[in-house]
């Protein structure tokens, strides 16, 4: 059992491995988890909060580590999941 709060950030939140690392932490009891993603996605889970970001939008970029200061101050696990599938040469 984990005694303090779990902070974590999870960029690419809306793809299938940042959805599963969601998923995975919401059901560890005290986490909070930052879900970063380009695409609007909700969890509907209270562990988890939302947060636009996006990779060819410089203000967003810029935002984020502010937005999350001012949250939470300090995190403890930070995922980035976040790539593009290559399908050809």
């Amino acid at each position: 059992m984990i005694d303090k709060i779990l902070n974590i950030v999870i960029i690419g939140a809306s793809g299938s491995i940042g959805s599963a690392f969601v998923h995975e932490f919401i059901k560890i009891d005290n986490t909070k988890i930052y879900a970063l993603s380009r695409s609007e996605v909700n969890f509907n889970n209270p562990k988890v909060i939302n947060y636009h970001i996006d990779i060819e939008d410089e203000q967003t970029i810029m935002k984020a580590p502010n937005f999350i200061k001012e949250e939470v101050g300090s995190l403890n696990i930070i995922i980035l999941a976040t790539g593009a599938l290559c399908t050809g040469s």
